[in-house]
């Protein structure tokens, strides 16, 4: 049931901003009339920002989950033994 309000009230949200975004109130919409308002024009960012933007951050994240920089773990063999007789006591 809490499921079903979260969309039910997502979707009302969508709906409404979707009908304020879009209606006109004395002519302009409320984006017109916030523009005018603070003096500067809302820029959308075009799509070949958004793609160097996206890249950046993914060329970003791929430096740092390089798996060169991970640190390389060596066990002794005693240390093998020892960890096998610890799950061997242990009770399923």
């Amino acid at each position: 049931m809490g499921f079903l309000k979260v969309i039910v009230w997502s979707a009302l949200c969508i709906g409404l901003g979707l009908f304020l975004g879009t209606l006109r109130f004395d002519g302009h919409t409320p984006v017109e009339h916030a523009e005018r308002t603070f003096g500067k024009k809302v820029k959308a960012p075009s799509l070949d920002e958004v793609k160097e933007d996206v890249a950046d951050a993914f060329d970003s994240a791929k430096k740092k989950l390089s798996a060169k920089d991970a640190p390389t773990e060596k066990h002794s063999v005693e240390d093998k033994e020892a960890v096998n007789r610890l799950i061997a006591r242990r009770k399923p």
